[in-house]
């Protein structure tokens, strides 16, 4: 069973989402997902054992278990013993167990990885490879390289393989990591989804702004998007931020529209970087909402041109895709 399937982990901050796909085509036999990231299962192996009786990393094994038992009814068939990948952030400091960040320059054959083989046991009878990130002089990840990995995995099987790109990954911290010729070789952090979550719930802005998701991207909302990539170009940052807040009092959008607006000025202030003398084509990967925004984004500032904008599907094949290079890297070695 072990040579026909495998199982992908990515586990983040705030989801997780677990998948058997077959191991040689990655065709996804089934998967489950959940709101049970990181951090809540950190926290709720602290309160549940505030005296330490059951260890960090046997409280995640055992969390696993729970979800490799809905997986497998998913499936309708027994997982035990088909290796497991677990990528994203159950190696930092709120996971199963802390691992040292690989250094920059990182070669995309998956060679400078940082990893942890566990053997399986009684609280979870599959052997697990625990994947760590990736560390700059001021930045860190954890997830995105694996799916950098599997994704020129992908591309190179298609005879496509480009000498230097920036691939970006929407999200609550937005990447935007540089290849050059067969490495990744810097990398930027941008929160941008977390300032966006805490303007539209915290600040004086919210009453000026609807919280409902950005999704069914009428004309209408795309305009105020675009209007606020254009604001964020012509205005200091921190000022245009509070045109929100006038937009409402002058009756310029209705509370919808405004969050858009918002968007606008956020993904706009972002994707401004990928302007400032660099013409290296863009890869757009996104698996969620996001993925039409950053769309919109780019498209606004005239970088559409040089972008390829990778499916929803493609981007979660790339993350199973690094996944089992990762693995086959460790069964070489």
């Amino acid at each position: 069973m072990e040579k026909d399937f495998l199982l992908g982990c990515d586990w983040g901050t705030t989801t997780f989402r677990l998948t058997l796909c077959d191991a040689e085509t990655l065709a996804v036999r089934a998967e489950v997902r959940s709101d049970e990231g990181v951090a809540s299962t950190f926290r709720d192996w602290k309160e549940s054992d505030p005296g330490g009786a059951v260890s960090r990393e046997r409280y995640f094994r055992r969390r696993l278990g729970g979800h490799l038992a809905r997986l497998s009814q998913s499936a309708g068939m027994s997982v035990e013993g088909i290796p497991l990948v677990v990528s994203g952030m159950a190696s930092s400091s709120l996971g199963m167990q802390e691992l040292p960040y690989a250094n920059l320059p990182f070669s995309l054959d998956g060679g400078d990885a940082v990893s942890r083989y566990r053997v399986g046991d009684g609280d979870l009878p599959n052997d697990i490879l625990l994947l760590s990130g990736v560390r700059g002089a001021a930045d860190v990840m954890r997830g995105e390289e694996t799916q950098v990995l599997g994704l020129m995995h992908l591309l190179a099987a298609k005879g496509i393989r480009p000498d230097r790109a920036k691939v970006l990954f929407p999200g609550t911290h937005c990447k935007h990591i540089h290849l050059e010729g067969e490495a990744i070789v810097s990398f930027q952090t941008f929160m941008t989804g977390e300032v966006f979550g805490i303007l539209r719930q915290h600040s004086i802005l919210a009453d000026s702004v609807d919280a409902a998701p950005l999704t069914g991207h009428s004309p209408d909302a795309v305009d105020a998007f675009r209007e606020g990539v254009q604001t964020s170009l012509e205005s200091p940052f921190l000022h245009a931020l509070f045109s929100v807040r006038t937009n409402q009092l002058f009756d310029r959008f209705d509370r919808h529209l405004n969050a858009y607006y918002l968007s606008g000025l956020l993904i706009g202030s972002e994707l401004q970087s990928l302007s400032e003398g660099d013409d290296a084509p863009i890869i757009l990967c996104s698996s969620s909402h996001l993925h039409d925004v950053y769309r919109f984004g780019l498209e606004a500032l005239g970088l559409l041109s040089r972008t390829s904008v990778l499916s929803g599907g493609m981007t979660e094949r790339a993350t199973l895709a690094g996944q089992a290079l990762l693995l086959s890297k460790t069964k070489e070695a």
